[in-house]
């Protein structure tokens, strides 16, 4: 199947040419501007989650962090495991994961560093989960 291609591509465009479509599109340039290209890594999810864990312990037993986590044959079977690699197993293994939740603190941490793309129309979706793919 053929995948559309567009590159700086406003929300009219995306609306009139590309959505609704029933085939992927690849947007490319969307995030270059987004803080998170600078933030994002393996040591900040991993202190975002110990801080995350740290205030939890202080808090009722209720408040728990619900994570969805795969790991796409990287042999890391739990999202534990993934964030007790080392700084350079981080950096040199060979692995692809992805994650999400639901925690509000974590997902408002993350949203700091994210922007709306500019392609999508005003109020096209609303966002209540924070999906990582490493």
């Amino acid at each position: 199947q053929n995948v559309q291609l567009g590159h700086n591509v406003s929300a009219l465009y995306f609306m009139e040419n590309l959505s609704f479509k029933s085939q992927p599109v690849l947007v490319k340039g969307a995030s270059i501007d987004w803080p998170a290209t600078n933030h994002f890594s393996f040591n900040y999810f991993k202190h975002l989650y110990q801080e995350r864990i740290a205030k939890r312990g202080q808090q009722s037993e209720q408040d728990q962090i619900t994570i969805s986590y795969f790991t796409y044959r990287s042999c890391l079977y739990t999202f534990d495991e993934f964030l007790s690699l080392t700084d350079a197993e981080a950096l040199n293994g060979s692995w692809y994961i992805s994650w999400n939740t639901q925690d509000p603190y974590i997902r408002s941490e993350l949203h700091n560093h994210l922007r709306e793309p500019a392609f999508l129309p005003p109020n096209s979706s609303e966002i209540h989960t924070a999906a990582i793919y490493m």
